[in-house]
């Protein structure tokens, strides 16, 4: 791998953004907004102010644009981006610089490394790697208030069917050596459970096998939407996705002065939404009659595990993780990219 270049695994999800450089790693809400111009010239970055790691604005066609929890906080009208086919259309090219703004730099340039859902692979990676590939100026609105310009200079995309990268993590070490194991020997599937998509992957000896493996159109968005709207009838309230993923997983909330239990609620919709994707899944899996080992990932792997375990056939693991769940595909993505490119990326790249 060059030496001016630094490695970054990126994961544009419907629900959330993910980046890392093995050292440092990004999360924050796809989600967009639009608000009108006012804002001053954007200048020169002075090194003394960073962009927010979870919430941005930034100048575009005269408009200010929001990202995160900035859109969730100062837009009435904030949207997520509904389905693999308007992410790439709409809304990749903000997220992923917003993200990569953290890792951009004057002395180096970025090799990235990045996923699509299964059904949507084909038809949209050349679109997102013309999208994101050479010279961007993002015009940034720093910590201090003040837009600034940053510049990033993208050398080249590399774009893989999610959940690939959560398989690379399974069979590359964290140089991009290849590890021996179940997952790599037999036939496997991984069911990447997303925010509104599932990806289902069959793996038959490390090659993709397109029969068996496929995207379902639901993902953890169907609970939280449902879980949102209650709390909403009940407190009047209506809570971004990061508050609402905090309550979700503890099992309650306060609000005010009043504790809203969300336990029994969430129990009901992950079952009735791992029911749902059961039929998908074993749907696909018709013809699989020798599976050795279903794998669980993706940000719902964990939510929905003890419900799948129940529904799916033979062995059913959640590939566990030391970090977030939901950065599964972003650390396998910086393995795949150490083995593509090569010198184990640990120079540039770090991790």
């Amino acid at each position: 791998m060059p030496s001016d270049a630094r490695l970054i695994g990126l994961d544009l999800g419907c629900g959330f953004t993910k980046a890392s450089d093995g050292r440092r790693t990004v999360l924050f809400a796809s989600l967009m907004g639009e608000v009108s111009g006012g804002a001053e010239e954007p200048r020169e970055p002075t090194g003394e102010s960073a962009p927010a790691p979870g919430g941005y604005a930034l100048m575009q066609d005269g408009w200010t644009v929001l990202v995160g929890t900035r859109a969730s906080r100062e837009c009435p009208h904030h949207r997520f981006p509904h389905g693999p086919d308007r992410l790439v259309r709409d809304c990749a090219r903000i997220l992923a610089l917003c993200a990569l703004s953290h890792f951009a730099g004057q002395k180096h340039s970025l090799l990235v490394v990045t996923g699509l859902a299964l059904d949507h692979y084909r038809s949209h990676r050349d679109a997102l790697q013309q999208q994101l590939v050479g010279d961007h100026a993002l015009h940034l609105q720093n910590d201090l208030q003040a837009f600034e310009t940053r510049h990033l200079h993208i050398r080249e995309v590399h774009v893989v069917p999610h959940p690939l990268g959560t398989y690379a993590g399974l069979i590359l070490d964290r140089d991009g050596r290849s590890l021996p194991g179940k997952y790599r020997d037999g036939k496997t599937v991984l069911v990447d459970v997303g925010f509104r998509t599932t990806n289902v992957a069959l793996l038959d000896r490390g090659r993709l096998s397109p029969r068996g493996s496929g995207s379902l159109p639901i993902g953890m968005a169907a609970c939280y939407e449902r879980i949102g709207r209650r709390l909403l009838a009940a407190s009047g309230v209506r809570l971004d996705l990061e508050h609402l993923f905090r309550a979700v997983r503890l099992g309650f909330i306060t609000i005010g002065d009043q504790e809203y239990s969300l336990a029994p609620l969430r129990e009901e919709s992950y079952r009735r939404l791992a029911e749902e994707l059961a039929d998908g899944i074993l749907g696909l899996l018709r013809d699989a009659w020798d599976l050795e080992v279903i794998g669980l990932t993706g940000g719902g792997g964990g939510e929905l595990a003890a419900h799948l375990g129940r529904l799916l056939p033979g062995e059913v693991n959640l590939i566990e993780s030391d970090e977030d769940p939901r950065l599964n595909n972003v650390q396998g993505l910086l393995r795949l990219g150490r083995q593509r490119w090569g010198d184990g990326g640990r120079g540039a790249a770090g991790g």
